[in-house]
């Protein structure tokens, strides 16, 4: 518990000082730097950080499946679901060793997180039309955003990608 609360603390202290950066125009550079030394600061290094990169990203699932559930919308939604991909991912990330009790659990969190992450792509495909129905004439011109792709009820794959898109959807499938 003591270990949770000095990593909540070292956190809490690395985003009020990014705050305190980017108020005074902090670059990217320094941003990179300042979260490094932070995760560090938690106590997180070498294969650590893999662990307190999954504890970060299973905050922020939580978070966004709880929003998802209360209706926040659809990027609310696909938000929820890629996080939940990547926390998957993570967790396999995480093994380093076919000793490691985890390992046997390796195929079932890639199967979890192609899944989760075909849907994301499917509704961040979804998301220009759901917008111009949601807010009709308020919208830029939303030419140019891939066409949705109709999947009959299965799970989106790479080739339910629009043209341009297919090959980074292949990496992920």
């Amino acid at each position: 518990m003591l270990a949770n609360a000095l990593y909540g603390a070292s956190i809490g202290v690395g985003m009020l000082a990014e705050r305190h950066m980017l108020a005074r125009g902090a670059g990217a550079q320094e941003m990179t730097l300042a979260r490094q030394q932070v995760i560090r600061a938690s106590g997180a290094d070498g294969p650590g950080v893999i662990g307190a990169l999954h504890w970060q990203t299973g905050q922020v699932s939580h978070v966004l499946k709880g929003l998802d559930k209360q209706g926040c919308g659809p990027v609310v939604a696909a938000a929820a679901r890629a996080a939940s991909g990547l926390l998957s991912l993570l967790a396999c990330s995480a093994v380093f060793s076919t000793d490691d009790e985890r390992a046997g659990q390796i195929p079932d969190e890639l199967a979890r997180a192609r899944k989760d992450l075909a849907e994301t792509l499917a509704e961040i495909y979804e998301l220009p039309a759901t917008a111009a129905a949601l807010f009709p004439g308020s919208l830029a011109d939303l030419e140019g955003a891939p066409e949705p792709t109709p999947t009959s009820g299965r799970t989106p794959g790479p080739a339910d990608a629009p043209p341009g898109h297919r090959q980074a959807v292949a990496s992920v499938a």
